[in-house]
């Protein structure tokens, strides 16, 4: 039997617009207990941060108030379709390590 994305992957996405401030971002973050959030611009994903980000920005001394996900998302985001195989998607994500 071989699984799909579907078959792991979370259903309900957590996302934030490009111009929303770090804080949104970070108050979204803890609210859903994720480790990431889609970044949107309209209706169309444009990148993510991840808490990784976050802690980068905390080390740099970002003012959280201030600065945009735009400025500090990781773009553009790799992705694979919820029918494909995990053999599939793994070769996606190891293609941009």
């Amino acid at each position: 039997m071989q699984f799909t994305a579907s078959s792991i992957m979370r259903t309900e996405l957590v996302t934030c617009n490009v111009t929303s401030t770090l804080r949104e971002v970070v108050r979204k973050m803890i609210d859903e207990k994720v480790g990431s959030v889609l970044i949107r611009q309209n209706e169309k994903f444009v990148g993510i941060i991840i808490d990784r980000d976050i802690l980068t920005a905390l080390v740099k001394k970002k003012d959280f108030d201030n600065i945009s996900a735009a400025e500090i998302m990781s773009a553009p985001i790799d992705y694979c379709d919820a029918n494909d195989n995990l053999e599939t998607c793994k070769k996606i994500f190891e293609k941009t390590k």
